[in-house]
């Protein structure tokens, strides 16, 4: 224990941790304006869609050759499906972080329940950086004590294990239909694009533009190149198993 401390205070760690904790809360008020951001996007994309429905009825209509209202009503059934099991499942990891990081002991929870929510609308990176902001603080809260941060990796591995691993991929299948490595190309797309407002919607704008290829003669084979192999092959997860088997 004592070569460890000594080892410690030789390589300064606690003095970087607090720095690069200290340098995350003061960006934490940009992120909440971030957020603001978001919410008052989806607040008036909401209000325009009637509208915008319209807009590209007159815009696509030559080429959709009557096919605006599927297109449009396969992009809301799209969208709404993925946002609702996306804010659902965030819901029940929040609630299950912040209750265990109240009964660890660290500090602010109910805060931490809350980035870790708005950060699971970011597909893999968000549920990360959650993690990482949340395990170094407890590293600066806790430091010498090994339990209390043991069990706060615990915590925050085991919710997105089971949540963002096992639980959301059955519930959301395939429906999206967006290859893994398109989806992490719209992230850094979108995110260089708009920042933390385009990490959050990157999915479902690329979605958006997957669907529109999709029903624009010519642009069919953009969409598949978007889209994941199932998507492509038009089959379902079982029919995919019985080919296999």
């Amino acid at each position: 224990e004592t070569l460890f401390n000594n080892l410690w205070n030789q390589l300064n760690i606690r003095t970087r941790v607090q720095s690069f904790a200290f340098r995350f809360s003061e960006s934490f008020i940009s992120f909440l304006r971030d957020v603001m951001m978001v919410v008052l996007f989806i607040i008036f994309l909401l209000l325009e869609l009637g509208h915008f429905r319209k807009r590209v009825e007159i815009a696509f209509e030559k080429f959709l050759h009557g096919g605006v209202t599927n297109m449009m009503d396969t992009i809301v059934v799209q969208i709404t499906r993925y946002l609702s099991i996306k804010f659902f499942l965030s819901l029940a990891t929040a609630i299950i972080v912040g209750v265990a990081l109240k009964i660890i002991g660290l500090d602010f929870p109910l805060v931490w329940a809350v980035i870790v929510f708005i950060l699971n609308f970011i597909p893999t990176l968000g549920s990360i950086a959650a993690g990482v902001g949340v395990i170094i603080f407890s590293i600066v809260q806790f430091y010498p004590n090994p339990v209390p941060i043991v069990w706060v990796v615990s915590v925050m591995f085991g919710a997105n294990v089971i949540i963002g691993n096992v639980l959301e991929p059955k519930i959301q299948g395939d429906h999206l239909g967006l290859s893994p490595f398109v989806i992490l190309v719209s992230l850094m797309g979108w995110g260089w694009l708009w920042g933390f407002v385009g990490l959050i919607l990157a999915v479902p704008m690329t979605v958006v533009v997957k669907i529109i290829c999709e029903h624009i003669p010519g642009l069919e084979p953009v969409s598949i190149m978007l889209g994941s192999y199932r998507a492509a092959a038009g089959t379902t997860d079982s029919e995919i198993a019985e080919k296999e088997s």
